[in-house]
């Protein structure tokens, strides 16, 4: 028999499955042999095979805003929970008008956009995808959208990764916009310009794997600019000026 950590569903637990000792070939169905919702691992299995010892660890992610003093910029105050916590709670982004926030996180499987507002705490889902992963949300100037990477897999097992792409979605509801610019090379979204009409990002070089600084039109209709690299560098979290 072997026994092995696996997840299945969000949940790690330890299972096992008989193997032919002279070929290494599986025989028979997998058995989960822990059930709990956390996280089941260091399996160590006695000399007689009869008992087995592990470690199970319950993790819990929560988005939290914190009073900083504008003139220390040290915190001040204990905070608030802003999320109802979960496994994985990332990528948070403000928007603007420090009205509302956005984040990441995963749902039995699926990967899913969530908006919250910091006036009141109402929460609303902005999307669920069980094949594609999304990441670094930036805020239009307006706060009417949300730009971020996404790179998704074929639902099929084992298939070859799609493209990354960059693309839009409407804070209000509707569909994300791929846009068809971002094909050609990954980019990570840093910033959006005031106007509304680009964003500035790292992008990987294809010549080298590296990252430069891009600029994206959001009308789909222009291909990257290559703003700047570097030859032994990777360039990231770019900003505009207050200029532009």
């Amino acid at each position: 028999q072997i026994l092995f950590e696996g997840r299945s569903h969000e949940a790690a637990n330890i299972w096992r499955v008989d193997v032919d000792p002279a070929t290494l070939a599986w025989r028979g169905e997998l058995e989960r042999l822990t059930t709990g919702p956390g996280a089941d691992r260091s399996l160590s299995l006695s000399t007689d095979g009869h008992r087995l010892a592990f470690e199970t660890v319950t993790e819990r992610t929560r988005i939290w805003s914190l009073p900083i003093s504008p003139l220390t910029g040290k915190v001040e105050g204990t905070g608030r929970p802003v999320t109802p916590g979960a496994a994985g709670e990332f990528d948070v982004a403000v928007s603007q008008d420090e009205q509302r926030l956005v984040y990441r996180t995963t749902m039995d499987g699926r990967q899913e956009l969530w908006q919250v507002s910091l006036a009141d705490g109402h929460s609303r889902r902005l999307l669920s995808d069980p094949a594609g992963f999304r990441s670094a949300p930036r805020w239009s100037p307006d706060g009417a959208s949300l730009t971020y990477l996404i790179s998704a897999r074929p639902s099929g097992a084992n298939g070859p990764a799609r493209p990354p792409a960059l693309a839009i979605i409407s804070t209000s509801g509707g569909p994300e916009r791929i846009l068809a610019a971002s094909n050609t090379s990954e980019l990570i979204p840093d910033d959006w310009s005031a106007d509304g009409k680009s964003i500035l990002g790292a992008c990987r070089l294809q010549d080298t794997g590296r990252y430069g600084v891009c600029l994206v039109p959001t009308s789909s209709t222009g291909a990257p600019q290559l703003l700047v690299s570097d030859p032994d560098r990777s360039l990231r979290n770019a900003r505009f000026s207050p200029n532009q």
